[in-house]
């Protein structure tokens, strides 16, 4: 299977990123300590991994941005 884009809104230190994969290279997550690695591969756990368990499936209030004020108000693509 080949990724080539992850599009995260909402979810932990996420606001709204996306992030573009190449084909047949080697890809590489790199930034500063607490920049966002870790979530990014916990977000694309939670849609890939069938074997991670139920309950860590079940999202928590701290699992969603903490900039987001008032969700009715966030644009629409």
């Amino acid at each position: 299977m080949f990724i080539s884009k992850i599009s995260i809104k909402n979810y932990k230190s996420f606001p709204n990123s996306v992030f573009h994969f190449k084909q047949n290279s080697v890809n590489t997550i790199i930034g500063e300590n607490a920049s966002g690695k870790t979530n990014l591969f916990n977000a694309m756990r939670l849609i890939l991994d069938d074997s991670l368990p139920l309950n860590s499936r079940i999202l928590s209030e701290e699992d969603f941005y903490r900039g987001l004020k008032n969700p009715d108000l966030l644009p629409v693509d």
